[in-house]
């Protein structure tokens, strides 16, 4: 059966069962963009909510290729997820009415995402390519525990901010929160058993940094910030570090002088193995690497013979993008 068909049968299912428990029920097909990809959406409205869950369609149709369940099982498992939804929504303290100019303002953050994987997105954000890199800055509103949204120029404009003056409240949010610095050695040993600790402690040398932020969410925006990037060379006693993109949550800060590296070509290629068998799309941020130089204070992205600073001259300085959005 071809998508589009599935697509249809399944809504007129999905809306049957839905009616059937008692609720006026509305469909909404639409394209919408997340990070790293452009997803087919359906939303869900029960009753007139002023929130309405989404669902993946593409996703549930894989789902009925692979075989094992029928249209109306599909349906029907979506159906009592859709109550189960609604219910935690009553639990969340984020209500469309909150959503407002000044809510942005106190709350936006920034995030730093694949400007190659996300072209449709940011078509339709306020964002800043990010000079030396592959990466764009873009802005989001944290919802409780249940997830992000993502600021649109639709949103800029019914709330008459510029493009700016959204991406300079989300950096100033983010300057507010900090970042974490975290020897590897600490990380790991928190996954050890008790006893074995004090060995492994004595075993490491402190080399390599896990940079991120405390909620462990776009804790890779720390990217942006030299005072972090220039604290993790301090940590690490050098000048220079290399940084490996392992999320769109954390970064990897090496000391390439003690690791004795020449070429960033093996760590590029381990980043690629990650991304591909470990992370979701939605979590990946570049199969790049990237130095920094504490001194010149300089991000940039190593080229594709792996060596190091392969400098981008047609996107804005790390400077020109400071006094354009709150001091990056």
């Amino acid at each position: 059966m071809r998508y589009e068909t599935f697509k249809d049968e399944f809504s007129v299912e999905l809306e049957d069962i839905l009616k059937h428990k008692g609720y006026e029920v509305e469909l909404t097909s639409y394209d919408y963009g997340v990070t790293n990809k452009q997803v087919d959406g359906m939303a869900i409205r029960l009753d007139g909510a002023e929130l309405a869950p989404s669902l993946h369609t593409e996703a549930i149709y894989e789902r009925f290729v692979s075989g094992g369940y029928t249209i109306h099982e599909l349906a029907e498992h979506i159906a009592d997820a859709t109550e189960v939804a609604y219910e935690e929504i009553q639990n969340v303290s984020f209500q469309a009415v909150d959503f407002t100019a000044e809510y942005i303002k106190e709350n936006a953050t920034i995030s730093v995402v694949n400007k190659e994987l996300n072209k449709e997105l940011l078509f339709t954000v306020p964002h800043e390519d990010v000079r030396g890199t592959d990466l764009s800055v873009v802005a989001k509103i944290q919802v409780d525990d249940v997830g992000t949204i993502t600021i649109t120029n639709e949103h800029a404009g019914m709330f008459q901010m510029t493009g700016s003056e959204i991406l300079n409240a989300a950096w100033k949010n983010t300057e507010e929160r900090g970042f974490s610095i975290h020897s590897m050695q600490d990380t790991l040993q928190h996954l050890l058993p008790k006893e074995m600790e004090h060995d492994f402690g004595r075993a490491c040398t402190p080399s390599i940094l896990v940079i991120s932020n405390e909620t462990g969410i776009d804790g890779a925006s720390a990217i942006l910030s030299k005072e972090t990037l220039n604290e993790a060379c301090e940590i690490l006693r050098t000048n220079e570090i290399t940084l490996l993109p392992s999320s769109r949550n954390e970064l990897i800060a090496v000391n390439s002088e003690v690791m004795d590296i020449e070429s960033t070509a093996d760590l590029k290629e381990l980043v690629e193995e990650i991304n591909s068998t470990i992370l979701s799309p939605e979590e990946i941020l570049s199969n790049n690497i990237y130095h920094y130089d504490g001194l010149t204070r300089e991000l940039e992205m190593c080229n594709e013979q792996g060596l190091f600073k392969e400098s981008l001259s047609d996107e804005l300085t790390m400077e020109e993008l400071s006094m354009e959005i709150g001091g990056f």
